[in-house]
């Protein structure tokens, strides 16, 4: 069905509206750094004239894709486009002669996708049993397995919830509290990040992953931690441009209570959340390395949303936190 003027209207309201920049020039010029283009242009110059031809001369599949995987990741990439362009054309061309190596595959599957190629999964299609689930041989493969999962959590599990999302609220449904929990959770993100970052400490803790998942509270709790003080900072200004109601709103229409009853609800879950993280903290079952990853996930989100929206709006309080940690001296 073509949209109609009214839609697209509609579709025009939901703006985030957010404020413009509050760091007048003064501020952003107060930062100093001796690193200046006067004084190291020629040395910037002769690094990216060697890191294009070492893009030119790398020939080994592998190492050209850690190469622009490596680029991509020290924010450097955007100097040397077109050669990574180039690069993944060529890649493109022969991803699926490429070898047997998952890590390669993955990590092969992934810059294409990065970059719009039109790539399917079929190529992963390779390290799947008879039964259609990935082999358990490749357990073992800690790096193959970090690039599968780079690879494949965009967008899968997280993508779902983001429809989910998305199906709510063009078809104008209210979900109950229990619905919007098992789905929001996912759609924050926080779930992604903490599985990324564990696979980083993979050495020590690989063999504890898939009991994480399952069995344990430290990942579920610290993604609902960042949901709910997400939801208590900006469902406010979120329901102004017409958004999918949030925790508060979704309890407060399922129960009929006032919107005071339902925050303090959202706030006791919370606090239910946190008892739960500390109840795995004294688990010697899992690795520290866990334990504090997903309680300082639960924490930074907390420290940001307490105040209200502490990444659409940076007035306030957040302005305060930022200079008080960026511009102000500390007194010793």
């Amino acid at each position: 069905m073509e949209p109609t003027s009214q839609s697209l209207n509609e579709e025009q309201r939901r703006t985030a509206n957010y404020h413009p920049s509050i760091w007048d020039p003064t501020a952003i010029q107060s930062f100093t750094t001796p690193y200046t283009y006067e004084l190291y242009a020629t040395q910037l110059e002769d690094l990216k004239q060697k890191v294009s031809k070492l893009l030119a001369s790398t020939k080994d599949t592998p190492a050209l894709l850690k190469l622009i995987d490596s680029m991509k990741r020290l924010g450097v990439a955007y100097h040397f486009q077109e050669q990574i362009q180039q690069a993944l054309n060529q890649l493109n061309s022969y991803l699926k002669l490429i070898s047997d190596d998952l890590s390669t595959v993955a990590l092969h599957f992934r810059l294409l996708r990065e970059d719009c190629f039109p790539i399917t999964v079929d190529v992963l299609e390779k390290f799947k049993g008879g039964d259609g689930r990935f082999m358990g041989s490749l357990c073992g493969d800690v790096e193959g397995l970090l690039r599968l999962n780079e690879a494949s959590f965009m967008w899968d599990i997280l993508c779902r919830a983001h429809i989910t999302e998305a199906r709510w609220f063009y078809g104008g449904q209210i979900p109950t509290f229990d619905e919007y929990i098992k789905n929001a959770w996912i759609s924050i993100g926080s779930l992604g990040g903490l599985v990324l970052v564990c696979f980083v400490e993979a050495d020590s803790i690989v063999h504890q992953f898939p009991n994480c998942l399952k069995d344990s509270q430290l990942f579920y709790r610290p993604s609902l931690i960042t949901r709910l003080s997400n939801d208590l900072g900006t469902s406010k200004a979120e329901m102004e441009r017409k958004d999918i109601p949030k925790a508060v709103q979704s309890y407060t229409i399922e129960k009929g209570v006032s919107e005071e009853k339902a925050r303090n609800h959202v706030k006791e879950l919370i606090s239910n959340s946190w008892k739960k993280i500390n109840e795995e903290i004294l688990d010697s079952r899992f690795s520290r390395v866990i334990v504090n990853l997903s309680k300082n996930m639960a924490r930074t989100a907390q420290c940001i949303y307490q105040h209200g929206d502490g990444v659409g709006t940076s007035t306030g309080v957040t302005k305060d936190c930022i200079v008080s940690s960026i511009l102000r001296p500390i007194p010793i």
